[in-house]
């Protein structure tokens, strides 16, 4: 190898180098982040499993993947979720309020309708949101679009429990809302975080 052949490697390999390290780097990253999404997942399946005994093992992982996802592509506390979930529907899949709301979080079917057309995806009876997958994706997506419009926690969930309409009227009117429904996920919410862990990785 001639002078200007190894000035050229050296050249190269300067360029070639961090580029590589930096791919390096991303890739450790990702398998970082893979595993705490699979230790979070297996510790919300276990949360599920001691907070509802006769949930089936795969019932259980399904459900805590489904809570993980969604809750972080909306970016909200999967936590958070659970929280809403126990006290909305005590982690029933069967669950129907005498309001005619169904399923884990307890979504009414008018506002599933209005969501999916929203979300321009097909809707297909009001049986379908005692599917796991399909109420999570649901109730996911209008808690985290009711803290974006109402801006604060507790409105937020007094309009998930009461109602857009009715919240907005009363908001208003007057600076709190009703608390009641706050207040049994705020406490359920205290539970999670201290029992299941924070799902940013450090």
């Amino acid at each position: 190898m001639n002078r200007s052949q190894k000035v050229l490697l050296l050249l190269t390999s300067a360029a070639v180098i961090p580029v590589l390290m930096a791919s390096g780097v991303q890739t450790g990253k990702k398998a970082e982040e893979a595993v705490k999404q699979d230790e979070t997942i297996a510790s919300i399946a276990s949360y599920l499993k001691e907070q509802s005994p006769d949930i089936p093992d795969e019932m259980a992982r399904d459900i805590a993947s489904f809570v993980y996802v969604e809750s972080k592509s909306h970016e909200v506390d999967y936590r958070l979720v659970l929280a809403v979930m126990k006290v909305e529907s005590n982690f029933r899949l069967d669950a129907v309020s005498p309001k005619g709301a169904r399923g884990l979080l307890q979504i009414k079917p008018s506002v599933a309708r209005d969501i999916t057309d929203t979300l321009g995806e097909a809707w297909h009876g009001d049986g379908s949101l005692h599917e796991p997958q399909k109420n999570i994706r649901l109730g996911v997506y209008h808690l985290s679009t009711l803290i974006d419009k109402f801006e604060t926690l507790p409105w937020a969930l007094y309009a998930y429990n009461s109602g857009s309409t009715r919240a907005r009227k009363l908001a208003s009117t007057q600076k709190t809302p009703g608390l009641r429904f706050a207040k049994a996920v705020w406490t359920e919410y205290e539970k999670t975080m201290t029992v299941l862990p924070n799902a940013a990785v450090e």
